[in-house]
């Protein structure tokens, strides 16, 4: 931000903030105000016009790491120009209910399950140490299979997506999206939001 001031403070593009914020934020609500003040940014980086135009939502994916470089928390919601803007994982939530994640008060509920929140206002990660992983190769000769009819050579049963949220990562060294969290220190970052 201090190396080129171009960047801070755009506004963004108004079809932007009214696709993607999340509408039901009780600026009343006092945990508005702790996530406010100390979750504000002041720039941002969109994704490509043609992933833009695709999606029901967009996800930040910004999270800070504890002063030991360990992730253990993230916020829920990112404010930007007094806009709110859901996290990853959350953006997945709201894609099919809208209303999976309100704030009220002191508190910020998903289905009306309040959640673990930090004094800041972030939610404590509760990491898994079992995913289901699968290459992406896998993936795409997996569909490119199933459209030949070839269901005898699938790499990847499709059941394995059935009725789940299903996040795309890279995990790659040189791709610098391995993170310390909890569970180690070559974690792919998607799974932090998963």
């Amino acid at each position: 931000d201090t190396s080129n001031r171009s960047l801070t403070n755009q506004l963004l593009p108004p079809t932007y903030w009214a696709r993607f914020r999340v509408p039901h934020v009780d600026h009343t609500a006092a945990i508005y105000n702790l996530a406010r003040n100390s979750m504000k940014y002041n720039n941002y980086l969109a994704p490509i016009d043609e992933v833009l135009d695709a999606s029901k939502l967009i996800g930040i994916t910004t999270i800070h790491r504890d002063r030991d470089g360990v992730l253990r928390k993230t916020p829920i919601l990112h404010n930007y120009q007094d806009n709110w803007y859901p996290s990853l994982s959350t953006a997945a939530l709201l894609v099919n209910d809208a209303t999976a994640v309100s704030v009220s008060g002191n508190r910020i509920y998903s289905h009306d399950r309040p959640l673990p929140l930090t004094d800041d206002g972030q939610l404590i990660i509760n990491m898994y140490k079992r995913f289901n992983q699968f290459s992406m190769s896998g993936v795409l000769s997996s569909i490119s299979h199933l459209r030949a009819g070839d269901i005898d050579k699938l790499l990847i049963d499709p059941g394995e997506f059935e009725n789940k949220y299903v996040f795309i990562g890279a995990s790659a060294i040189g791709l610098n999206d391995l993170e310390t969290t909890a569970l180690g220190t070559s974690v792919p970052g998607v799974t932090v939001h998963a």
